[in-house]
């Protein structure tokens, strides 16, 4: 998944308080449509409030992917948006070799025990006002290790070695076991990475061991 928190709309809401000593207060909040205040002003002096945030969901777990399983080097223009992957493959997430955990099973070529190396994903969703997410988190479902490209930029690897990524480059040891298969291990994304529109999340996800 990746999700993000936004600035929320805000109403304007005044108060008028008559204490009892015959004094007159004049409160002004302006709200957010979860009514947390925003700012407060108290007689004319404004006092500062923490703004409250919403998350806002941008691609979500079960999403539908294209994806390219057939072992061969994508080289490095499929990462962009403006890459033609109308002959890839469709499916939905999860994916994977067949731990009956997946929705979508890949193929890994005709020996278990030299499988290809690396998949690629692509998947494509739509941001109004960009300009308002302030924080991007990503929840990465990797096996073994992989990397992550928001309109063909890099953004976050997980269990990947340091330096270029290629078709043929290994996740790092020890592969994925146990709870970690069905972790969803989180980092942050630069949001300015996020363009008005369409935007494109490209991911490679590599094998430690073939």
């Amino acid at each position: 998944f990746l999700g993000a928190p936004v600035d929320a709309h805000s109403v304007l809401i005044r108060y008028t308080l008559n204490l009892t000593n015959g004094h007159t207060y004049n409160i002004q909040f302006c709200r957010d449509c979860d009514d947390a205040p925003l700012t407060l002003t108290f007689n004319g002096t404004t006092i500062a409030q923490t703004v409250p945030r919403q998350t806002t969901v941008l691609v979500p777990a079960g999403a539908g992917w294209k994806y390219r399983d057939n072992g061969q080097s994508q080289g490095t223009i499929w990462r962009t948006p403006s890459f033609d992957d109308r002959g890839w493959s469709s499916g939905v997430a999860e994916f994977g070799y067949g731990d009956d955990d997946e929705a979508t099973r890949l193929n890994y070529g005709t020996d278990p025990n030299n499988k290809f190396i690396t998949s690629y994903f692509r998947h494509s969703f739509v941001v109004s006002n960009a300009a308002l997410f302030t924080n991007l988190t990503v929840g990465f479902l990797r096996d073994d290790g992989g990397v992550i490209y928001l309109n063909g930029k890099e953004a976050f690897r997980s269990h990947m070695p340091d330096g270029i990524i290629g078709n043929g480059t290994l996740a790092m040891l020890p592969p994925t076991f146990g709870i970690d298969e069905s972790t969803f291990f989180e980092g942050a994304i630069d949001p300015a990475l996020l363009l008005e529109g369409t935007n494109t999340l490209a991911v490679e996800i590599h094998q430690a061991t073939v």
